[in-house]
């Protein structure tokens, strides 16, 4: 009699570990990276898959960690996931997981990182809660953009004047050497 209790005990602390991997959450881009200058929003989206193929997943909570010189602002929308059901949310400025705006003043090669941490419940069809303590989490990076480089860090090209500007200021330079040699060949 011991055996079976035994059997159902050992099944039942399965079942609850593989309950708490029914939920995929990451951040867009994939690596959570991104970089933006001084005074620029951006911001990450998202990407939530519910996995189990009974209970509905309905996040209730999302934190970041503390951002240093920038202010951010949370945009995630707490959508309910039915059972197999994913979510994909881009970050387009108004729409997407969370954004930060780096303050004006701030140095050179600062960096914000951390952890998104995204909690909430599964409840099976009835809405009767099956799991009540569902905590994933996602990293995240923030750099400054150098001054000179482009959004991905590599230097900016330098701009380099037309060839009708060049033709243009060699004319002018010509007939500027020209006038004055003639002006000077009249007085003599």
């Amino acid at each position: 009699m011991r055996l079976p209790l035994l059997v159902l005990t050992c099944l039942g602390a399965m079942m609850g570990e593989l309950r708490a991997d029914v939920i995929n959450f990451s951040v867009l881009p994939p690596g959570g990276v991104l970089t933006a200058g001084p005074g620029v929003t951006t911001g990450w989206g998202y990407r939530l898959e519910n996995t189990s193929t009974t209970d509905f997943f309905q996040p209730l909570n999302f934190s970041a960690d503390i951002f240093f010189d920038a202010t951010t602002n949370i945009l995630f929308d707490f959508p309910l996931l039915a059972p197999l059901e994913t979510v994909t949310i881009n970050y387009d400025g108004i729409s997407g997981l969370f954004e930060a705006t780096w303050d004006i003043g701030v140095n050179p090669g600062a960096v914000n990182s951390g952890i998104f941490l995204l909690s909430g419940i599964l409840m099976d069809a009835g809405g009767v809660i099956t799991n009540s303590d569902l905590s994933i989490s996602s990293t995240y990076e923030l750099h400054v953009q150098s001054s000179g480089s482009g959004g991905d860090g590599n230097p900016s090209p330098v701009p380099e004047p037309s060839f009708i500007t060049l033709v243009g200021a060699s004319l002018m330079l010509v007939v500027a050497l020209a006038h004055g040699r003639y002006r000077r060949s009249t007085r003599s």
